[in-house]
């Protein structure tokens, strides 16, 4: 499986995160924005666009953006 998930950092507290369009068939995406230095997932939220912005991050964290549809996730970590 390739990683189609692009995270663009925005700025020291956001990203814009972009994906191949139906790479799990159709039907909407589901984001998870999860924080792997507290463990916390901080934001998930569901969307029918192939692009989201993620805001409020915290500087200096390590974060995992996973995009899900119809059970094929894909993806990327980035430290901010």
């Amino acid at each position: 499986e390739t990683s189609d998930l692009t995270v663009t950092k925005t700025s020291s507290t956001s990203v814009q995160l972009s994906w191949t369009a139906g790479f799990g068939g159709s039907g909407d995406y589901q984001v998870t924005v999860r924080n792997l230095t507290t463990g916390h997932v901080e934001q998930s939220f569901s969307t029918s666009s192939t692009s989201a912005a993620v805001n409020n991050l915290m500087t200096g964290n390590t974060y995992r953006f996973s995009v899900e549809q119809n059970g094929f996730v894909i993806t990327e970590d980035i430290i901010l």
